[in-house]
């Protein structure tokens, strides 16, 4: 899975944008299929994946047949966009932080939570400053992968 691991920054204008970002590089990449953006606009619509932790993130996806091979791609946003509240679709939160997965597998689904989850509770992971280069950042993620 090491090798599906993708951190990028960039800014996008709205949640859509953000997911789409994403899913381009993943499906550029060879692992999800050509609709994978879309099965994930439209999941995210209906089930909003906008977590309220210390640094709010977002984790779109969709079912597994849409994915080729498992893979995360990390976007750091210059800038937040809003996502709507997962505990609570009526709010919306502001991320700074879209990791868009594609699982095959409830195994798979299962470790990536994980390790998600892990990184979101360490603060000095994802308040690393804006300037901290994204191949730092990307060595920091695999490392809790590796954990």
């Amino acid at each position: 899975m090491e090798n599906n691991v993708y951190v990028i920054e960039r800014e996008a204008s709205d949640w859509e944008e953000a997911i789409l970002i994403t899913s381009c590089l993943l499906y550029k990449n060879g692992c999800v299929k050509e609709n994978f953006a879309e099965k994930c606009i439209e999941r995210e619509k209906v089930f909003p994946t906008g977590l309220p932790s210390k640094v709010p993130v977002a984790i779109p996806h969709t079912d597994g047949s849409y994915v080729i091979k498992p893979a995360v791609c990390m976007l750091r946003l210059t800038n937040p966009v809003l996502f709507k509240n997962m505990e609570d679709p009526e709010k919306e939160i502001a991320v700074d932080y879209v990791f868009n997965i594609a699982i095959k597998s409830s195994e798979d689904q299962l470790k990536m939570l994980s390790v998600i989850s892990n990184i979101f509770q360490d603060d000095e992971f994802l308040n690393s400053p804006k300037d901290t280069p994204i191949e730092v950042l990307k060595e920091k993620f695999l490392n809790k992968w590796r954990e």
